[in-house]
């Protein structure tokens, strides 16, 4: 596929990270003006990823081999960086919603639907990142010791060019049950992130089920 034929965000190097951060810091504002400090976090968190996901529907629905090539080559550098960005910004996030259940007697309706949608959000996000890091990761020039071509590390079933829809699938999962389904990892690099992506997982399910408990035992 023409770089010229891609999404706009697609064609700039990190362009859905940097439409992320645009957004975070122009929600930021109108909403720490109307919200308290930990309402206002979350909501600016959540337009800001809302708008990332969505960016990516195109590229989950309709992507190819070469345009995912094109993108791993693009975006090589600071992935490292990315996702400890991400990982950051994922405590922030179950930090404002401690905040948050911290006064449970001023929770409303709206308080109730920011909680449940900032986790949701954070997670779906989270996930959605490490996607694409496994996509590059796998779709990365292998050129080491005279070998040419993708240098793999996951094992899809029924293909060996996996779409961004597989990765998607393969980051859900460990996200969900921090532990792969059938597709199998195969590569040293690979697997040092799914064992990253799988602790960052159980993190975060840990803590929801924490503060789970927490607001059911105080409201009995």
């Amino acid at each position: 596929m023409p770089k010229a034929d891609l999404p706009w965000p697609a064609r700039i190097k990190h362009g859905r990270y940097l439409l992320f951060l645009i957004v975070l810091l122009a929600a930021g504002w109108p909403c720490a003006a109307t919200l308290r400090p930990a309402e206002a976090i979350a909501a600016a968190f959540d337009i800001a990823a809302l708008v990332f996901i969505l960016s990516v529907i195109p590229l989950w629905r309709d992507s190819s081999p070469d345009e995912m090539r094109m993108q791993s080559e693009r975006d090589d550098g600071g992935q490292v960086a990315l996702l400890l960005l991400t990982v950051g910004i994922v405590m922030v996030m179950l930090v404002a919603v401690a905040l948050l259940l911290k006064d449970k007697d001023a929770l409303g309706v709206f308080e109730i639907a920011l909680l449940v949608g900032t986790l949701l959000i954070a997670w779906t996000f989270s996930n959605l990142v490490f996607a694409f890091h496994y996509t590059r990761l796998y779709y990365r020039s292998n050129t080491g010791a005279g070998r040419k071509g993708d240098h793999g590390g996951l094992d899809v079933p029924g293909t060996k060019e996996p779409l961004f829809a597989d990765f998607v699938n393969f980051s859900f999962v460990l996200g969900m049950t921090c532990q792969t389904a059938d597709i199998a990892i195969t590569g040293p690099r690979m697997r040092r992130v799914a064992t990253v992506h799988g602790f960052v997982a159980f993190v975060f399910n840990l803590g929801i089920l924490a503060l789970t408990v927490n607001v059911v035992a105080s409201s009995v």
